[in-house]
């Protein structure tokens, strides 16, 4: 990781909505496991908080036990390490398989697919505008237990794996606007995709290379977004300012890809801050550092359309899922839900960070990277935060897919960026 940059604007401070909706997981246990899970990746690895006990579970499925125990040792009482019964690396490539068919055997269009939380088997998200059973009327019980039986009917001969099916509606792809250099997480950008239409996104995390002169510096988006060779313009739809380009060969992972300056292998002129706050603000909190995925541990999402929303819990990790029938397919996702049911990412907010935050001893906003804003489900126009439904056709959900940060450094071997200012 890099030290560099300054703040934009004003330095972030928590509004009395987001007080309580930080970070669930405390800061110590998130730099811990960063440590654990970045010193030696290992894809049967994973981490659970269970916020009753205020322990965290460090589930393994293999011979790493030793290296847990020791990596552990700072957490003290607080870290247990947990034996799952099937290597979750089997059912990473399980969850993959099912979410490439795109439908089940009886043609229901499958939403997700995800190792469980417990360790032995799966979630599978099947596409339905029931999402939830009792909304069908009638007797509650009846209408649960025939749901039930549809469900198992459905995800029958799926999998040998033991299923665990949830309705979910379909994910589909999901502005800060006047803003210059220093560039920061959370600014729109928009490039034009013919017929005077454009395509709008988020920036994400500034990323470096390190050369022998110095800093290549980077900015994340989403890969859905425009692949190798796409042009952005710094703004809104129309605009006609080049904010940077993803040279040829740039390889993406899972949905996340770089953008490089406006030139070829120029660095982007950076700040590690993350925009902080409603649409229109020019308020930032800085980057300190980065986190590993943890079931239970709470999310905040910076989107350029729907300003920063918080309370997005982490309930599913190495979720593949598909963009519709014929969109495109990504794994090592990690699934959120804002708590409350808020909409917290629309159209438009791909790209941007999802970070974990809490605040220092002057009350002040710090983030540390979580991962880019990848789809959303259940979209729903006259649920938008920010930037309304009604403009653009929008649409906007409390369900997320996130892309983390982790899986991109981890495969790059790239760094983020931070600040300690």
């Amino acid at each position: 990781m890099a030290v560099a940059g300054k703040a934009p604007g004003e330095r972030a401070r928590v509004t009395p909505d987001l007080v309580g909706a930080l970070g669930t997981v405390p800061l110590k246990v998130e730099e811990e496991l960063w440590k654990v899970g970045m010193k030696s990746p290992d894809p049967d690895v994973w981490f659970a908080w269970d916020a009753e006990r205020e322990v965290v579970q460090a589930h393994h499925s293999g011979p790493e036990k030793g290296s847990l125990t020791g990596g552990l040792r700072g957490l003290g009482k607080t870290g247990e390490i947990v034996e799952d019964a099937v290597p979750r690396s089997e059912l990473l490539a399980e969850a993959e398989r099912i979410a490439l068919l795109r439908t089940t055997t009886d043609g229901t269009p499958i939403a997700f697919a995800a190792p469980n939380t417990t360790g032995d088997g799966l979630v599978v998200g099947l596409v339905s505008d029931e999402s939830l059973p009792m909304t069908r009327g009638g007797d509650k019980a009846a209408v649960e237990d025939e749901a039930a039986v549809e469900d198992e009917a459905a995800v029958e001969g799926l999998s040998d794996y033991p299923i665990t099916v949830e309705r979910s509606p379909g994910f589909e792809v999901s502005s800060r606007l006047l803003y210059g250099k220093p560039f920061i997480a959370g600014a729109r950008i928009s490039r034009p995709v013919g017929d005077n239409k454009y395509k709008s996104c988020t920036t994400s995390f500034p990323i470096g290379i390190p050369l022998a002169t110095g800093w290549k510096s980077m900015i994340l988006t989403a890969h859905h977004c425009g692949g190798p060779e796409t042009n952005w313009m710094k703004g809104a739809a129309g605009a006609t300012t080049k904010f940077g380009w993803v040279p040829s060969g740039e390889a993406k992972v899972s949905d996340a890809i770089a953008v490089m300056g406006p030139d070829a292998n120029e660095s982007i002129e950076h700040a590690p801050y993350v925009f902080w706050g409603d649409t229109n603000t020019n308020s930032a909190a800085p980057i300190r550092g980065a986190v590993v995925p943890i079931v239970g541990n709470h999310w905040c999402h910076s989107g350029s359309y729907s300003g920063t929303w918080c309370g997005n819990q982490v309930v599913d990790t190495g979720v593949a899922a598909c963009y519709g029938l014929t969109g495109p397919c990504y794994t090592g996702l990690v699934r959120t839900l804002q708590v409350n049911g808020v909409s917290s990412v629309g159209s438009g907010d791909s790209g941007g960070p999802s970070v974990a935050a809490s605040l220092d001893g002057n009350g002040y906003v710090q983030a540390r990277a979580a991962g880019t804003i990848s789809g959303m489900s259940n979209p729903d126009p006259n649920s938008c935060q920010g930037v309304p439904g009604t403009q653009g056709g929008r649409e906007c959900s409390a369900q997320v897919l996130i892309a983390p940060i982790s899986l991109y450094l981890e495969q790059t071997g790239r760094s983020i960026l931070i600040t300690n200012k």
